[in-house]
């Protein structure tokens, strides 16, 4: 028997899982789970597509984020914490407050994939969510 040869690495780990179709996203795109550290979604997207909040409240902080592109951080009334990464530019500012649907930046080109991605992570009482779990409006 030929030995297959080793595996490539990923770029980044994901795994597989389905995702229901009628939910609200951040931005349209395939959507992969990370495995790892992070926790929460890559949504392979269009570069600059809009980016859009999925749920209400202020923002605690916009601007680059460690390898992420530029973030936005917003904090919704049920206490969770929305997390929008690998944006190219951002339309917000920390302390601004925005709505369900409002758009929050650009996706940008993800260098670790190659092509534009955003991230969307979800943060409660200091633990990462599913995101698909997570209350939208």
């Amino acid at each position: 028997a030929v030995s297959p040869g080793p595996a490539m690495p990923e770029p980044l780990k994901t795994s597989e899982k389905v995702v229901s179709k009628g939910l609200v996203w951040p931005c349209s795109g395939d959507i992969l789970y990370m495995d790892g550290k992070a926790y929460g979604v890559i949504i392979k997207s269009k570069l600059g597509e809009t980016s859009q909040a999925v749920a209400a409240g202020p923002v605690s902080s916009a601007g680059p984020y460690r390898g992420y592109g530029n973030v936005v951080f917003v904090l919704s009334r049920t206490g969770h914490i929305y997390v929008y990464g690998g944006n190219d530019s951002l339309s917000v500012h920390a302390g601004d407050k925005v709505v369900a649907g409002q758009e929050l930046g650009k996706v940008g080109m993800d260098p670790k994939l190659g092509g534009p991605a955003a991230y969307f992570l979800v943060f409660k009482d200091g633990e990462a969510l599913d995101p698909a779990q997570a209350p939208r409006g």
